[in-house]
């Protein structure tokens, strides 16, 4: 997502400055990590709904399929909604 121009616009127009740190931390944290848990993939979600609710770029369905197919093409455990929020699918090497 970081080389992605639009998530680069969400970041950039995001006001809440915390969320959106700590999102691009959480991101490589759990990059690196071996063993992703539930409650990993809930904090990046309250993180990743932060950054979007504070943002001002305005996103299209363009985006929203970008998005999914780099979700997807990745094997992401999650996916976005109409409102560019993050909802979790299915979690089989996830640790709860």
């Amino acid at each position: 997502m970081m080389s992605n121009n639009s998530y680069n616009q969400i970041i950039a127009t995001s006001s809440n400055e915390l969320a959106k740190n700590r999102l691009e931390i959480a991101a490589v944290r759990l990059e690196l990590k071996p063993d992703i848990s539930v409650e990993d993939l809930s904090l990046f979600k309250f993180l990743w709904d932060s950054v979007i609710d504070s943002s001002f770029k305005k996103l299209n369905d363009s985006d929203l399929r970008e998005w999914n197919q780099i979700a997807k093409s990745n094997n992401m455990p999650l996916s976005f909604d109409e409102s560019f929020k993050i909802q979790l699918g299915e979690i089989s090497n996830i640790k709860s």
